[in-house]
């Protein structure tokens, strides 16, 4: 990952923390990795106790983004 501060500055690579390599190093296609990571997610928020989300969750974060989407091309406040 690179970035950079200031006008005109040239990117720098920039250091990333441990905790975001839960997973060792791999050749392996980007989806499967985040397939991996996922799993691995799961996995360390269910050692802690952590629920993960159930579909119920996802339908309501799509009707959500639906609203919004809906307020956004409309401009007008919507009803959920």
């Amino acid at each position: 990952m690179e970035g950079s501060q200031g006008d005109n500055e040239p990117l720098k690579i920039l250091p990333i923390a441990d905790c975001y390599h839960g997973l060792p190093a791999s050749k392996l296609d980007a989806s499967v990795l985040d397939l991996a990571r996922l799993y691995d997610a799961a996995a360390r928020g269910s050692a802690k106790g952590y629920e993960p989300p159930t579909f119920a969750d996802a339908l309501r974060l799509h009707r959500l983004i639906e609203v919004i989407c809906g307020a956004a091309a409309t401009g007008q406040r919507q009803k959920r």
